[in-house]
């Protein structure tokens, strides 16, 4: 795992090769820039990949947009969702200068990927789950905002009313056991059509 220095939370922009996939990791201190590289680093709140088109720039513009509200519904990002449920908008200014970021890029074409391409996306995949497994080896769990249990600002809502919590009760959702998961329905892939 080769990932950069500590970026400032408000200069990500600036990382080398942003726009390229791989994974990343967020920190928050008050101590200034982490000293220590990942996995030892104190402060790591959050791991997360991308191998979308738009690469880390993108996956960080969405955390960014999530943590200081922009985007209203509070999915564009479940890892900020969680964060931003800890730390309320106007902890916006203090993130930006006590978050760090760092990054291990992994280089690929996810535009129009062919099979080397894909054969790196795995690897990023994959590449989080080791991150994670090295994480938990040091620290004994997972970053607190990667946790299920940590709750989402999003899921947070008014208080019911009667009338709500009366048809909640009430759905109801069929039982069907040959439902088959979105991600398991395609049959063939790209180029092997």
């Amino acid at each position: 795992m080769n990932f950069s220095e500590w970026y400032r939370w408000e200069d990500y922009t600036k990382i080398p090769e942003i726009k390229l996939p791989g994974v990343y990791v967020i920190a928050i201190t008050e101590k200034g820039y982490p000293a220590q590289p990942f996995p030892n680093s104190e402060g790591i709140v959050y791991i997360g990949m991308t191998n979308a088109k738009g690469g880390l720039k993108q996956r960080l513009t969405q955390f960014d947009n999530t943590i200081d509200f922009k985007n209203k519904s509070g999915v564009g990002h479940g890892g900020a969702d969680r964060l931003s449920h800890a730390y309320e908008k106007r902890d916006y200014e203090f993130l930006k200068k006590n978050m760090y970021v760092s990054v291990c890029t992994i280089k690929c074409n996810t535009v129009t990927p062919a099979y080397y391409d894909y054969r790196m996306m795995g690897k990023i995949a994959k590449l989080e789950y080791d991150c994670f497994a090295e994480y938990y080896r040091i620290h004994d769990n997972l970053p607190e905002f990667n946790r299920r249990s940590s709750p989402k600002r999003s899921h947070v809502t008014e208080k019911q009313t009667p009338e709500k919590k009366s048809i909640q009760q009430n759905l109801t959702i069929p039982q069907n056991n040959n439902i088959v998961p979105h991600h398991a329905r395609r049959t063939s892939f790209p180029g092997n059509a």
